[in-house]
């Protein structure tokens, strides 16, 4: 018997993470290798239905719902028709408005995480979804490792520290926010 960590009964569980963006792939990889779970990937609903049909044996996928050409809730719902089908599924999203939740639960999935991932809903995810108390003694995922995930080496200008921040009263007033990134 293993324990997480070194002796992790949960070592050799497989996980199967569905998203467009390799980023978040890499950011959800990297909060969940503390599991020493194995983790595979693939970056849109044809290639995770695919991988299913080839291999079935994943214990837990968190699947993204807003991909092109195949969204998340397309792929549930053809996976809940497929005779067997049982693999506990989480739906990841950058939707996190009041109700989404009920919502992707209606729609098929188990459970549902918001994104960016908080560490705590994540750890209530694997208890929840592999039956197993995580083990307090599991080394944390440091912000410097997610940083280190991204790739993103970001310096703030020592002037920049010092000034000070105004802020402006911006009720009634619109904006627009255009990025390649959901997070």
């Amino acid at each position: 018997t293993r324990w997480f960590g070194e002796n992790s009964p949960d070592m050799g569980k497989r996980i199967l993470l569905v998203d467009d963006n390799e980023l978040n792939i890499k950011v959800a990889s990297t909060l969940l290798k503390k599991y020493n779970f194995t983790i595979e990937s693939c970056t849109s609903g044809q290639d995770c239905i695919k991988k299913l049909l080839q291999d079935d044996s994943y214990d837990i996928i968190f699947l993204d719902d807003m991909m092109p050409r195949m969204s998340g809730r397309e792929v549930i719902k053809k996976l809940r028709q497929a005779e067997g089908f049982n693999i506990p599924t989480i739906a990841l999203t950058a939707n996190a408005i009041e109700g989404m939740k009920e919502e992707y639960l209606a729609c098929g999935f188990d459970d549902y995480l918001s994104k960016p991932i908080e560490k705590v809903e994540l750890e209530r995810v694997i208890k929840t979804y592999l039956n197993k108390m995580v083990n307090d003694n599991v080394a944390s995922t440091s912000s410097t490792e997610i940083s280190s995930a991204l790739s993103l080496s970001i310096e703030i200008p020592e002037e920049t520290k010092k000034k000070k921040l105004r802020y402006t009263n911006c009720t009634g007033m619109n904006f627009l926010l255009v990025d390649d990134s959901e997070i």
